[in-house]
This record gives C-alpha cells, structure tokens and sequence, in this order.
C-alpha cells in the first residue's frame, strides 16, 4: 500500500490490458476500439499507460467499441470500492472515436425524461429547476454529482444555492453517470445528474449508455495542460449524443465486471477461491442491468 500511484499503475495495468485484449482476439467478431482510458494517466504519472486499441477477433461482422481497462486502479490496487473494467458498445463506426488531442469532457447526463429539456450552456440553476418541474420533486430530492475540481467550482456552488443535494467525488464518476442516466423510476435511487469536467473516455462509455437508455446527453471536448487543466472548460461546440454515438440504440450496450464491490449499485466484486475467480459480469442495455456470474481459474499470477 505503500507503493507510489506509478509503481501501481505499470504494474497493473499492462497485465489488465494484456488480457483484456485476449479477450477480444477470441471472439468471433471484429470488436472494433476507438477509444481507451490512458490518456490522463500518461500526463500526471509521467509513464507509457497500456490502451487497448484497434481491431480485435475475427469473422465477418463488426461492432465499435471504447473501453477503461480497469476504472479506479488506486481502488483496485487497495481493495477499496469502485474499481470495475468496462467497454460500452455499439453499431460499426456508431461511437464518436477519443480525439488524440483530448482528455477531459465537460459533461452533462441526465435521465430519459429530461432529454432535449435542459441544456449544457443554461445557467445551472435553471437546468436544476426544469428538472425538478419535469419529475414534481423538490430541489432536495435532485442529487449532482460532481468531481471535486476546482473545474468544477461554479458548477458545485450553483448546486448548492438552489438547494439540490451535491455529491462530490474524488475519482470515478463513470458508474454515477450510469446512474444519473437512469430513469428515477427505474434505478430505485431518485434524480441524479452528472455534471462538469471528467475523463474523455469515461464520457465516451457514458454516452453509449445515453443512447441504449434514451437519456440526456451533451458533452465539450477540450484538451488540457497544466496550466489550464483546472479552469472550466472553455466555450465550445457542444456535442449532441447523435455526434458522440450516431449508431443504433437497439445495438448499442455496456458491458463491465465489477473488481471490487461498487458502492452506487451495490454490485459485488470478484473473489478468490481455490485459484479461481469468481464474479459476476453485468451487462446495461435498454432492459437495464442483466448479471451474467463466472468462475474462471486465475491465468496470471503476479
């Protein structure tokens, strides 16, 4: 535990990419990548980060694909909740691929019923009251969830003087944008919005879960340094979700196995037993979650 985030990281993730691209070698279908979490790791570590990208299996049908190895590695390297390896799907050459000059999204998801009814560039304040229109709640039943930066502050502030529960992470905001991107009818936890910067491709994943959903969707690409990467992001086009997934909503799907147990759903993560793990793959497409549980032996031994 008392390793440096680098050290972890090169340990771990190489090994998590190398299998996950084994993986897709052996389906019978081309799984076509676009996009990989790496990025921002690359940047703040100082280390070459393993992507999986490319074409992977074989055969004569094709589907696009954009993937996160494995979401939370300081979680997953500590044992602490939220580290899960995720891909979302969909039709070929439906999902927008990751710009190479990008890493952060600002970002805006909300449930199906508020599609088209808010907007990314109205004041917060008025987001968060059409909201509350749309479902008959008060302001305290909404809950934001926001990543704790100083990207963030405007947004985080907004949140509050209206009342709105505000709901500030650390890291990880994918799993909180499945959430908000469910319907309050369906996912058993109230309205819940994901808004402001967070990774591009934890973006990428969410949107392909918008368009299987049917939800609210928009998103401002923008490329950071150090000197900006704090700083809101600056003013834009604003991308729809027919720009960020133009592919079929029936054919699109999100496919992830939690690590460790996940603290928004309450998934459990995998065990180790007898050199085999044991665990459960979820699968997130227009009828909700589908669990598909596994027991695999254990390939690597570190």
């Amino acid at each position: 535990n008392g390793w440096r985030k680098d050290v972890r990281v090169s340990m771990l993730d190489p090994i998590a990419a190398l299998l996950f691209s084994k993986y897709l070698s052996g389906l019978p279908f081309h799984t076509v990548s676009v996009g990989s979490e790496g990025g921002k790791e690359e940047e703040k570590l100082g280390i070459g980060m393993p992507t999986v990208i490319g074409d992977f299996g074989s055969g004569d049908r094709y589907i696009s694909m954009v993937n996160d190895v494995i979401e939370g590695t300081t979680a997953a390297t500590h044992n602490r909740m939220g580290a899960f390896s995720v891909l979302g799907a969909g039709t070929y050459m439906g999902i927008k691929p990751t710009p190479k000059d990008a890493k952060y999204m600002e970002k805006f998801f909300g449930p199906p019923e508020v599609a088209g009814k808010i907007g990314i560039d109205l004041p917060v304040q008025e987001n968060l009251d059409r909201v509350r229109s749309v479902y008959g709640v008060t302001a305290a039943e909404i809950t934001v969830v926001a990543m704790n930066r100083r990207a963030n502050e405007d947004i985080m502030h907004e949140v509050q003087a209206f009342g709105a529960r505000l709901h500030t992470i650390e890291a990880g905001d994918l799993m909180p944008s499945f959430l908000a991107l469910m319907s309050p009818h369906k996912n058993g936890r109230g309205v819940h919005l994901v808004m402001g910067r967070g990774g591009i491709e934890e973006g990428g994943i969410a949107a392909v879960a918008g368009r299987s959903l049917g939800s609210h969707v928009e998103g401002r690409e923008w490329a950071s340094s150090s000197q900006d990467k704090d700083l809101p992001a600056p003013g834009g086009r604003v991308l729809t979700l027919d720009e960020l997934v133009p592919g079929r909503r029936d054919q699109a799907f999100i496919a992830f196995t939690p690590i460790t147990d996940d603290p928004w759903f309450g998934f459990k993560g995998m065990k180790l037993h007898n050199g085999t793990a044991q665990g459960a793959s979820v699968i997130l497409d227009q009828e909700g979650f589908h669990l598909q549980p596994f027991e695999r032996p254990i390939e690597i031994k570190v």
